[in-house]
């Protein structure tokens, strides 16, 4: 594919329009142009999928529609216009949608002017979902800080805190949780994308860090895909009241789904653990993944993505949208080491998941997915183990790896690792593939002690709750074979 802004310096009848899906020419839509704002003409489709547009040589300007025959992937449109040497050139093209070039004619040697469309199940609605921030409801003045436009960040990732305290590797033991001052700032690009022809999630947000290549001849990509807790669970009050607005754009669903999992308003540990920073603590840890956090709807969930094959193809989808957007239009390296995390009775979706008859046979549930982290798992977590054990056990890899933190002492944990004496503690298999790391509310406290000074913040199970993963995922990468 060629890679000029500019096609061709001639007049021309005919364009070329090329509509590609994953790594291959797509008959699955049709294309059609505006000719100067105005009339519309349908594209012949050639028995090889590409479009030939013909055109007046003398239009000021045509603007190209790719249009799905199905709701699996998004229309694609780009502007051609005329420039001063009667060239067709792009204006406002998208990064990563439309890629401009030539076509040398077999017959005549001249260059035909083309147009590659790439169709996806994703577009970026950053913009979007940030001015759904922008306007705070009512019945949410009492829930947020005063006043909003002091934290609400004009760009995802605006706000970092100078001192975060972690649980380290290994370091909880004996009678005391270890946290020590740091200075990170997650460097990764950041945007939300939604999801076509789903009822759910119809939004991921995506913290791409740098350090993860996005080049021609890049390794395969790590993702950590992170569920949190199921949001139903806090509807009606929140959500689904009216005055709070929809799904997937609705004040709730993103600051409250998408918003606090990506940022620290402050130290978890001595003011809100309710806020997650996953960007933060994955940069902590030293271990680069791309984070992909779906957003939950009350209902479906996570919908779609408890099916392994949808997952596996949303992933190498976005992973093509993110190497075009770094100008890499060579077909991506595939999925690397992946890592599912959940938080609370997000491990539920993460059971369902994991135990689904029809995921135990795709290879992304066999191979693909590497390592699986839960957070807080409520009730009886005797089937999440289970689960997870014959995961485990499963595929060809022979490195999978559990981690587990939790407060709370449950026996299904002993069958992961063995327990040691004394809390919080953290142990771990015989093969070094699963550690179990208890962290109570006792822990806590002290911790807040030693950090602050002030020993008079009264801790309770919540505080605990939360702590463990707004701190516990950098503890969990940083031991990751990431």
């Amino acid at each position: 594919m060629a890679s000029s802004e500019q096609i061709g310096e001639h007049k021309v009848a005919d364009i070329l329009v090329v509509p590609w899906a994953g790594s291959e020419i797509t008959t699955g839509c049709s294309v059609s142009a505006s000719i100067d704002g105005g009339a519309t003409v349908a594209a012949v489709v050639r028995d090889d999928g590409v479009a030939v547009l013909t055109v007046p040589d003398d239009c000021a300007s045509v603007t190209i529609t790719a249009t799905p025959g199905a709701g699996t992937w998004w229309p694609v449109s780009a502007t051609l216009v005329r420039d001063a040497n009667g060239a067709l050139a792009g204006s406002g093209i998208t990064p990563g949608e439309v890629l401009l070039g030539a076509t040398q004619d077999a017959a005549t040697g001249v260059g035909v002017p083309t147009v590659y469309m790439f169709m996806s199940q994703l577009r970026d609605v950053t913009a979007t979902a940030l001015a759904g921030l922008q306007s705070v409801p009512a019945v949410r003045a009492n829930d947020l800080p005063d006043p909003p436009a002091a934290w609400l960040s004009t760009v995802w990732g605006g706000l970092t805190v100078p001192y975060l305290p972690f649980v380290g590797a290994g370091h909880a033991g004996g009678r005391q949780l270890n946290v020590g001052p740091l200075d990170v700032m997650p460097d990764a690009e950041w945007c939300v994308f939604q999801v076509a022809g789903v009822t759910a999630p119809q939004t991921i947000a995506v913290s791409w860090p740098w350090a993860v290549p996005r080049s021609d001849n890049a390794a395969p990509s790590p993702f950590l895909v992170y569920l949190h807790p199921n949001v139903g669970q806090n509807a009606p009050a929140f959500y689904t009241h009216p005055d709070a607005g929809e799904y997937p754009f609705g004040f709730d669903y993103v600051y409250f789904g998408l918003w606090r999992y990506l940022v620290y308003r402050g130290d978890p540990l001595t003011w809100d653990p309710y806020c997650k920073g996953l960007p933060t603590q994955i940069a902590t840890s030293g271990k680069p993944a791309v984070l992909v956090l779906p957003g939950n709807k009350v209902g479906p969930e996570i919908g779609s993505m408890l099916d392994a094959g949808f997952t596996d193809a949303l992933l190498r989808d976005l992973q093509g949208v993110m190497f075009r957007r770094a100008g890499s239009y060579a077909a991506p390296p595939g999925l690397g080491r992946t890592a599912l995390a959940s938080f609370s009775a997000g491990n539920l979706l993460l059971s369902q998941f994991l135990s689904a008859p029809a995921n135990r046979q795709h290879p992304f549930w066999l191979d693909t997915l590497r390592e699986v982290y839960f957070f807080e798992a409520p009730g009886d977590v005797a089937d999440l183990v289970a689960a997870a054990r014959q995961w485990q056990r499963s595929g060809t890899a022979g490195d999978k790896r559990i981690e587990v933190f939790s407060q709370d002492v449950k026996a299904p944990y002993r069958d992961l690792a063995p327990p040691v004496p004394g809390l919080p503690s953290v142990s771990t298999s015989a093969d070094g593939l699963s550690t179990v790391t208890y962290a109570p509310v006792a822990a806590w406290q002290a911790a807040l002690a030693a950090v602050s000074g002030v020993p008079g913040r009264t801790l309770g199970w919540q505080d605990a709750h939360q702590l463990i993963s707004a701190l516990g995922l950098a503890d969990a990468l940083s031991r990751s074979r990431f």
